[in-house]
């Protein structure tokens, strides 16, 4: 892994981050976490989870990592990088509110419809091992104690997947080419 973002970051040094600058009007302050997973695509069968955090529609940070557990269905890898996302959502948001004085609109977007489904259901359904279940009834709660709404987002269009996995040139400019220049 270390070799391959060294050799990235080799072949991508004339790219910059851009913030193109708009006419100035009121920011609507919404923060969004973007997240993805790769379920189950590195050593030992771990997966590699990555989130993108934006405010007001411009890239602000990202993270990617090797989730620290085993993850035993793309479900569950999905439920780990969103669980991974919403604590960071809140810090920013807590950072964000400070310095801005107005609320944030907070928003959690995902490639995993499963994962939605699990997120916004009301049933106590038996899930498959107590780790899992405890996770997902979590989530639940975080969702709901933060006003964070969740929305599905397709997966030509998610953006944490350059986060995720190595993609065609292609894909990656497509995804990038309104912040990496």
């Amino acid at each position: 892994m270390t070799y391959e973002l060294i050799q990235f970051m080799w072949d991508t040094r004339d790219k910059q981050l851009i913030w193109h600058k708009n006419k100035p009007t009121e920011p609507d302050n919404k923060l969004v976490a973007i997240s993805d997973a790769s379920y189950g695509n590195q050593p030992y069968y771990k997966s590699q989870i990555g989130n993108i955090f934006l405010l007001n529609g411009k890239v602000i940070g990202g993270k990617s990592t090797k989730a620290s557990l085993t993850c035993t269905s793309t479900t569950e890898a999905e439920i780990h990088a969103v669980s991974e996302a919403i604590p960071l959502l809140n810090n920013l948001s807590h950072l964000v509110q400070e310095l801005n004085k107005k609320p944030i609109i907070k928003g959690l977007l995902t490639d995993s419809r499963s994962t939605i489904s699990i997120i916004k259901s009301t049933n106590e359904e038996k899930f498959r091992n107590r780790f899992f279940g405890t996770k997902a009834m979590r989530l639940r709660d975080e969702v709901s104690g933060n006003n964070l709404y969740v929305y599905y987002i397709e997966t030509k269009k998610n953006i944490a997947d350059v986060m995720t996995k190595p993609l065609p040139i292609k894909t990656f400019k497509l995804l990038t080419n309104k912040w990496i220049h």
